[in-house]
């Protein structure tokens, strides 16, 4: 669709430009913050070096790993944020900093009106009074005003996203019943620019453009037996389509089709009636659509029936969590209390599987979306790894439930295949001189050590711990990350000069890293700043394979024609290679990789010629000699 508007005012624009002179600056970003929608939810909540603070009935706690909770104060907090081991928090129309034990609380600024959504970043304090969103870094400066805004978060000091009340809400308490619509967002969200009146806002809307191909391959992930029935299910595996002819559905989620898949699933392609996908002859009605028909599915295979309220004295929810509450502890401990197969419910509308959790990773499968090498589609099916901080943002609004079987089969993990990269140790282990436990041991490595496996022999691997080279039995691990950097799929190819190179654009760092399986990743931008959670990753970032905070390996994005570096293919773009060729542009050598979309290795003609024909064509095989590279 973004193409396909931006075609409709590209003649006249190229026309103007062959007349004016094509002086554009590339715009400086400012840095970015990494803020979730937690704080904007609510914001209860937050996890320090011994635990999680969090707020209740007008009171502060602390609970430790095992559970236990303790008063720490009888003040009424909200908006809870740990920055630089202090607690900041609103109290009232109060700002109040203490330590992370709630002692020596400190009233920082206070007001004659009602302050919402605080944010503590090096740049002082971001919060909301009335219409108007403040950074307050010793003194007060009004950044944004917009009539009926109910919340905001800060996406660098530049830009702010803001949310006003959706009037087409109701809420709709879910539990084992059908769901057939998840309804409408409780708020509808707007990017802005600081200082910039509400017209130049836009509908805050994150999705990846150009190249958007599954890539099954080889399945290399974890698999695990829920009594008979073994996950991933060999029907359903990554990179398939859970739907009526295996392919995508194409009314998706498309209010304006005649036929609206999830008010509709009987009458278009999304899976409702098991497995044929027609009522007379299914052996199962699903009683639901998408990602949430898929987990209930799973649910089915594996203990025999699905968790809807007709069947309510067989499962149980072993909790859910509120939208403030929402942390990467509070998560995974509620989660550790379930197993593979179990449904988890998100209040952001969205339904998964357990598959495996550790104290490092949850491994999710689900339907309806991308992950782990496999690319975001309607009715793909994938699996994806989390870290618990990761999981925990994708979480962010809340969990309404997760569902368990009262009787609860056997399970366990499957040896599965395993591969060169770091490893996490879960036990203390034997280094033996030979991949066998007869072999003599040369030393114990501790518990939590992260090592690197160079070659692997069956279920053994070879490392070197403190000079003592020898072999560990790898099913007492958790595979960490890979040793180099490396795509999954079809969309990004890395070049022999280290860029990585793809016709994709679009992608924050949720999105982007859908294309990099077991791989432990960081992403800065072309200046060294960080990226916010919703930036969208550009031209000259940098990517690094991170290992315990060590870089172990990196390489350089380059996006098909995103010179301006902004993650887009606009027409500011078209504008700099026209520049680079008239020779009053310099490029880096990042962005003149990018320009070169012709791929014959000069900017020439060629390559704005090429943007202008992907802008009104919308071929994205006009680009396979980039690639090529």
């Amino acid at each position: 669709m973004f193409k396909r508007a931006l075609s409709l005012v590209l003649c006249g624009i190229f026309a103007i430009l062959s007349l004016v002179s094509c002086a554009t600056a590339v715009q400086e970003d400012a840095v970015g913050y990494n803020f979730g929608d937690r704080i904007l939810y609510g914001g209860s909540a937050v996890d320090t070096e011994n635990g999680t603070v969090f707020c209740e009935d007008g009171a502060v706690y602390f609970s430790d790993e095992a559970g236990s909770k303790t008063l720490l104060s009888d003040c009424d907090a909200k908006y809870l944020n740990y920055y630089e081991n202090k607690l900041y928090f609103v109290s009232g129309n109060d700002i109040k900093r203490a330590n992370a034990d709630m002692s020596d609380i400190e009233t920082l600024y206070s007001f004659d009106s009602e302050i919402k959504c605080l944010y503590a970043t090096d740049d002082g304090l971001y919060y909301q009074r009335g219409s108007s969103v403040y950074l307050n870094d010793g003194s007060e400066k009004m950044l944004l005003t917009r009539e009926g805004m109910e919340g905001f978060v800060p996406e660098s000091r530049n830009v702010m996203r803001w949310a006003e009340r959706n009037p087409d809400y109701e809420y709709i308490e879910e539990t084992g019943d059908e769901v057939w619509d998840d309804g409408q967002a409780l708020y509808i969200e707007y990017s802005a620019t600081v200082e910039s009146d509400k017209e130049n806002d836009v509908i805050y809307l994150q999705q990846e453009i150009g190249a958007n191909l599954s890539s099954a391959g080889e399945y290399t992930g974890p698999v695990v037996e829920v009594g008979e029935t073994t996950l991933p299910l060999a029907e359903h595996m990554p990179g398939t389509f859970f739907s009526k002819n295996g392919k995508a559905c194409t009314c998706h989620n498309n209010p304006t089709n005649s036929t609206y898949c999830i008010q509709s699933v009987g009458n278009c392609n999304c899976m409702r009636f098991y497995p044929t996908g027609y009522q007379e002859t299914c052996e199962i009605d699903l009683l639901g659509g998408q990602c949430f028909a898929f987990a209930r599915m799973v649910f089915w295979k594996c203990f025999g029936f699905i968790d809807h309220s007709m069947n309510e004295s067989l499962y149980y929810s072993v909790g859910s969590l509120g939208s403030g509450a929402v942390t990467a502890k509070n998560v995974k401990n509620l989660l550790m209390k379930a197993a593979p197969g179990a449904h988890v419910r998100l209040a952001a509308g969205h339904s998964v599987s357990i598959l495996t959790m550790d104290e490092d990773f949850i491994v999710i499968y689900h339907g309806n979306a991308g992950g782990d090498g496999v690319i975001s589609q309607p009715c793909i099916v994938s699996t994806r790894r989390y870290t618990w901080e990761q999981f925990a943002t994708a979480a962010a609004r809340g969990i309404l439930y997760v569902n368990m079987p009262y009787n609860y089969p056997d399970s366990n993990v499957i040896l599965s295949k395993k591969e060169p990269g770091f490893y996490k140790l879960k036990a203390n282990l034997n280094l033996r001189a030979q991949a066998n436990t007869q072999s003599e041991s040369l030393v114990i490595v501790p518990n939590g050590t992260i090592v690197e496996v160079k070659e692997v022999d069956g279920f053994w691997g070879r490392i070197e711990y403190n000079g003592v080279s020898g072999w560990i039995f790898l099913e007492y691990t958790t595979y960490y990350t890979r040793e180099t950097i490396t795509p999954s799929g079809n969309v990004f190819k890395l070049d022999g000069d280290g860029y990585l190179r793809a016709a994709a654009w679009q992608m924050n760092f949720d999105s982007f890293s859908e294309h990099f399986d077991k791989q432990s990743l960081s992403v800065v931008t072309h200046k060294g700043e960080n990226l916010a959670s919703t930036d969208f990753i550009g031209t000259g970032a940098k990517v690094s394979l991170t290992v315990d905070g060590v870089e172990v390996d990196s390489a350089t994005v380059c996006l098909a024609g995103d010179v301006n570096r902004n993650g887009r293919l606009d027409i500011g773009d078209y504008i700099l290679i026209k520049r680079c060729v008239m020779g009053t542009y310099t490029p880096d050598t990042a962005q003149s990789v990018s320009a070169d979309v012709s791929g014959d290795d000069k900017i020439d003609v060629f390559d704005y010629i090429t943007l202008r024909r992907y802008f009104l064509e919308d071929d994205i095989t006009l680009f396979e000699s980039f690639l090529s590279k």
